[in-house]
């Protein structure tokens, strides 16, 4: 199909066959990091609470507060996103990306998304239990995502508060977040006290380190693909010259 992840993205679990082929269409023809949380649409429902409006609206005043929540569940979806351009670091070259969806629903039937992106595809066979655990231990509880970041690290002291400890921990603390911003329904950073707008940005999907050939003819294409005014590419050759 032409997009960022080529056609054979697949999910890493057999059991999660089911996730609905209206995101693997849009995910497939993704080109660029920005693309794919926008085809994160289920039922023509956006996953991220206003991730890309382009209207600016006016920042949430103090008087205006949050509606009471309850923790119903919380969901973890793992997937496995083949990479049109592989990530070629000295430490690894990575051809599949791991995505974690989650979705946060409450009693009150406001539901929250949020994703984690954790690198290292084995590692979702940790996290995803961990964040199922973490939302049955607050399962019940008012939607307060300082308090359940506290509760999270206090729950997982005894293995460390780093690593795969704070992803799961992050994970939680960004969907209950969007929870009560779609409480209110206004994009995150407005509840949080910014507004929405445009946001100049550079193309960074590529550019690892290849040859200088080779980096300089992928460099042509990423400009061309958004139409982008800047790029990143990496350093860290063996040569100067290079």
């Amino acid at each position: 199909m032409g997009g960022l992840l080529g056609d054979g993205w697949r999910l890493p679990f057999p059991e999660l066959e089911d996730f609905p082929s209206t995101v693997k269409r849009h995910l497939a023809m993704a080109r660029g990091w920005g693309e794919i949380s926008r085809a994160l649409v289920v039922i023509g429902r956006p996953w991220f609470a206003g991730s890309h409006r382009s209207v600016r609206q006016t920042p949430m005043t103090p008087s205006q507060t949050l509606p009471s929540l309850t923790l119903k569940s919380l969901t973890a979806r793992p997937l496995l996103l083949p990479l049109k351009r592989p990530v070629v670091a000295r430490i690894a070259t990575i051809d599949v990306w791991p995505v974690i969806l989650l979705d946060m629903e409450t009693e009150e039937g406001v539901s929250g998304r949020a994703y984690l992106e954790p690198y290292v595809p084995k590692s979702m066979r940790y996290l995803v239990p961990a964040l199922h655990d973490l939302g049955e231990m607050l399962k019940g509880r008012q939607v307060a995502p300082v308090e359940f970041f506290q509760a999270a690290q206090n729950s997982l002291h005894f293995v460390g508060y780093e690593g795969l400890s704070m992803i799961a921990a992050s994970g939680l603390d960004m969907v209950a977040w969007d929870c009560l911003a779609r409480a209110v329904d206004v994009p995150l950073c407005v509840l949080l006290g910014g507004s929405v707008g445009p946001v100049p940005a550079y193309n960074s999907n590529g550019l690892w380190l290849k040859s200088p050939a080779a980096v300089a003819a992928e460099a042509l294409k990423l400009i061309a693909e958004g139409d982008f005014m800047a790029l990143k590419f990496r350093m860290g050759r063996d040569r100067l010259a290079d």
